[in-house]
C-alpha cells in the first residue's frame, strides 16, 4: 500500500465504535440512571421498613424482668411494722340510774367498773397507759391522763383548795351523736388547781354543759354541784406505770398541747362520743 491509498480512506475509519450501540447514545446514558435510581430507591424503603418494624416490635414487647426483680418477687414479703400506739377503740356501756351512758375510749386504757356492770352508779375511771406529754413549762414530761364520771350533786374534791380558776375563757365543743335529753354543745372548761405559777396553763379539764367561765375566774367546788354527770379529765405526772395518782404531782399543759398532742386528741374524742340518757 502506497500512501496515496491511505489518505483515501475515510476520515474515521481508524477510530473505535460507541459502548452503546443505536443511533441514541444519550437516551441510553438517561436510561441507565433512571434504573440506578430505581434500585437507590428501593433500598432505601427496605432500610426504612425495617427500621419501622424493629421500632413497633420493640415498643409492643413487654420488658423482660432483670434477675435481681425475679429475686425480690420470690422473697417473702415482710410484714408492714405496726404503728406505735392503739388506736382502736372500745364501747363501754354504764347502765346506772344516773350514770346511763354510754362512750367509746381506746382500747389501750383501763376503766372501771366494767361495761354493763354499774347498777349502782359507781364514778366511772378511766386510765391512760403512760404517755409522753409537753408541760407548760415545754418539758417533755411522762404522765398519765384519768377520766373520771361521776354522778350528779358529787363534790369535785380536787377543788376544795378555793385556788382553781379557769386559765381560759370556756369553749364549746359538740357531741357527736347526742340523745334526745343531751345539750348538743356543751361548754369545756380548763381548770388550773393552785393558780398561782402557770396561771396560763391547766391541769384539769370539765365538761361544764351550759355553764361558762371567764379567764381568771375562780372556781368553787360549789360551782360544778349542779353538773350532771360530772365528767373531768385530769394530767398526772407519772414515773411507773402504776402511778398512785393519789400521790402524784399534777402535770400542767398548755392549750397547744391541748389542740395538738395525740392523748389529749384521745380525750376530745371521747368527750363528743358522750351519749347521756
Amino acid at each position: 500500500m502506497d500512501y496515496q491509498e491511505l489518505d483515501d480512506l475515510p476520515p474515521d475509519a481508524g477510530e473505535p465504535e460507541p459502548f452503546f450501540s443505536g443511533s441514541h447514545p444519550q437516551q441510553s446514558r438517561k436510561r441507565r440512571w433512571w434504573i440506578i435510581a430505581v434500585i437507590i430507591l428501593a433500598l432505601l424503603l427496605a432500610v426504612g421498613g425495617t427500621a419501622a418494624y424493629l421500632f413497633h416490635y420493640k415498643k409492643q414487647t413487654p420488658a423482660q424482668p432483670t434477675q435481681q426483680s425475679s429475686q425480690q418477687s420470690s422473697q417473702t414479703p415482710q410484714p408492714t411494722p405496726t404503728p406505735s400506739g392503739d388506736t382502736s377503740s372500745s364501747t363501754y356501756v354504764s347502765n346506772g340510774k344516773d350514770l346511763n351512758l354510754s362512750f367509746t375510749y381506746p382500747a389501750n386504757w383501763t376503766v372501771t367498773p366494767p361495761s354493763g356492770n354499774n347498777p349502782n352508779d359507781q364514778a366511772i375511771t378511766l386510765n391512760s397507759p403512760l404517755v409522753s406529754l409537753t408541760s407548760a413549762s415545754s418539758q417533755a414530761t411522762t404522765g398519765k391522763v384519768v377520766v373520771a364520771i361521776r354522778p350528779g350533786a358529787t363534790m369535785a374534791s380536787e377543788l376544795a383548795s378555793d385556788k382553781a380558776i379557769a386559765s381560759q375563757a370556756s369553749v364549746q365543743f359538740a357531741y357527736t351523736k347526742p340523745t334526745a335529753s343531751q345539750h348538743q354543745y356543751p361548754f369545756l372548761t380548763f381548770v388550773n388547781l393552785e393558780g398561782g405559777q402557770n396561771p396560763s396553763g391547766f391541769d384539769e379539764v370539765i365538761i361544764t354543759g351550759v355553764t361558762s367561765f371567764a379567764k381568771g375566774q375562780s372556781i368553787l367546788p360549789e360551782s360544778v354541784t349542779q353538773i350532771d354527770p360530772l365528767i373531768t379529765a385530769r394530767f398526772y405526772t407519772c414515773s411507773t406505770s402504776s402511778c398512785d395518782t393519789s400521790a402524784s404531782s399534777s402535770l400542767v399543759i398548755t392549750n397547744t398541747t391541748w389542740q395538738s398532742d395525740a392523748t389529749c386528741k384521745q380525750i376530745q374524742d371521747l368527750f363528743a362520743s358522750l351519749q347521756l340518757n
